[in-house]
């Protein structure tokens, strides 16, 4: 399949339908997935700095009239701390990292095996679906193509 002929050439799957040459992983979208800061400029653009989550409005319009009077067209995420954990969940299993543990334990204060529906999890775990060691719990190549249904299965 497409996997293994990536692979002859060298090409590594960072994120489920993202493949790269080791070092040239898009920037943006591993500091996306891996919850870090990043600043998005232009309209619709969301961006994560600190605590703080917010967006550009999508209507060029309002953008624009809102620049034009030098205020910012900014859309505040309100999002609860349930909401922030799922997306973690669903972030970090879409990389081949995984999750790691410690950064979620430093970011959320508990370990992922509280954010997550245990009986599902290691129903997972004895599929082959998920690989969970000391450091990640990570999908497994077999679970990739169901990862939309295993994140599904795991968020509370």
């Amino acid at each position: 399949g497409i996997n293994e002929e990536l692979s002859k050439h060298k090409y590594f799957r960072y994120e489920i339908s993202s493949f790269a040459l080791p070092g040239y992983e898009c920037r943006h979208n591993v500091r996306y997935w891996e919850g870090g800061d990043f600043l998005g400029l232009g309209p619709s653009a969301h961006s994560f700095i600190g605590a703080h989550r917010f967006a550009n409005s999508a209507d060029l319009h309002y953008y624009l009239k809102q620049l034009s009077v030098n205020k910012r067209p900014l859309i505040l995420d309100t999002d609860s701390r349930e909401a922030r954990i799922a997306e973690a969940i669903m972030l970090g299993l879409r990389t081949a990292r995984g999750i790691e543990r410690q950064q979620f334990l430093h970011r959320f204060g508990i370990a992922v095996e509280e954010a997550v529906d245990m009986t599902n999890y290691e129903t997972l775990v004895r599929g082959g679906m998920i690989a969970p060691n000391d450091e990640h719990i990570k999908l497994t190549e077999t679970g990739f193509p169901l990862a939309d249904e295993i994140i599904r299965r795991l968020v509370k």
